[in-house]
């Protein structure tokens, strides 16, 4: 309670303050309206850096048109609102699909590229016939010197110059197809990478990181395709191998001496051919002898009695 003539104690707070309460609150909306609380807090929350969630996967409306259409259009104003905050720290988008609202789309990477200039966007999309219709990224996002957590997930990367991601520390792609030039392309123009996850990326049969700072590799594999990527990655110190590999060897180690940590979280199955399964296990093994820290899937566990191969160091 505030005794009388006291007046409004929490807003006799240095503003400093009143920002970091600010920043305590669940979501963006809720700092936006406190706006209407008093003429002092009306501009406040401009100060507060923001996190924007866009996610209309969930809803059992996400499949019509119609309602994907409303939705854009509501995405599309509350941006409006969202140009006037000084501070817009992470931007994430999660749609059904981004047909028929490509140009918007191409706003809102706008939008978080140039215009709020984030540190951390996601951009996903929940279902596409894989992969010709991924939503082509656009050319101009691939010039940002601000973006330090990039996620993309159904999106096309294909730029016909350089890539300057120059402060980008994370980066992960999934459900992609990729060349090896553009893979290259984004390696040498992400200098300050620390981190790397490629999930269900196909069209890569060779990836060689020679990047001292990038220290962590994931890799996810969980559809029909069947190629092998072999990996060099002399200075990687986590790598991480998730998924199934199905009638061929999807991953080769071939150079990976600085690892620490490896996380073999596979399951393998060659039709027919049980002692396939033991040396592919033992080839992986072979490469990740040396690390201090190992991690296995039930089906290394289940195979590894089988195999030949004798691992010294495994926690």
């Amino acid at each position: 309670m505030v005794a009388a003539g006291e007046g409004d104690r929490l807003s006799n707070l240095p503003e400093p303050i009143l920002l970091y309460i600010l920043s305590m609150l669940p979501n963006s909306k809720q700092v936006v309206q406190t706006s209407v609380l008093s003429s002092q807090w009306r501009f406040l929350w401009k100060s507060v850096p923001a996190s924007l969630d866009f996610d209309f996967s969930d809803d059992p409306k996400a499949y019509r048109e119609k309602h994907i259409l409303a939705y854009v259009a509501s995405v599309n104003r509350e941006l409006h609102y969202w140009t006037f905050c000084e501070k817009i720290k992470s931007f994430r988008v999660f749609i059904h699909s981004y047909v028929n609202i490509d140009r918007d789309i191409d706003f809102w990477v706008y939008f978080a590229t140039n215009i709020g200039k984030v540190e951390e966007f996601s951009l996903k999309f929940y279902v596409i016939t894989y992969p010709d219709l991924a939503y082509k990224f656009p050319e101009f996002a691939y010039k940002n010197t601000v973006l330090r957590n990039l996620a993309l997930g159904f999106c096309q990367l294909s730029p016909s110059g350089n890539v300057k991601w120059s402060n980008l520390v994370s980066l992960s792609i999934g459900d992609a197809g990729m060349t090896e030039d553009v893979m290259e392309k984004v390696l040498l123009g992400s200098p300050n990478l620390e981190c790397l996850e490629l999930d269900n990326v196909v069209g890569i049969r060779h990836l060689e990181i020679s990047s001292v700072k990038l220290r962590k590799l994931i890799l996810k594999h969980d559809n029909d395709e069947c190629h092998c990527l072999e990996i060099h990655a002399p200075y990687i110190r986590q790598l991480e191998i998730w998924g199934l590999c199905c009638k061929e060897m999807h991953f080769q180690l071939r150079n990976v001496a600085s690892l620490v940590t490896a996380v073999l979280s596979l399951n393998v199955y060659f039709p027919k051919n049980a002692e396939k399964e033991c040396k592919y296990l033992q080839e992986l093994l072979h490469h990740v002898a040396h690390v201090e820290n190992l991690e296995l899937s039930p089906w290394c566990i289940e195979v590894y009695p089988y195999s030949d191969f004798v691992l010294i160091i495994c926690y």
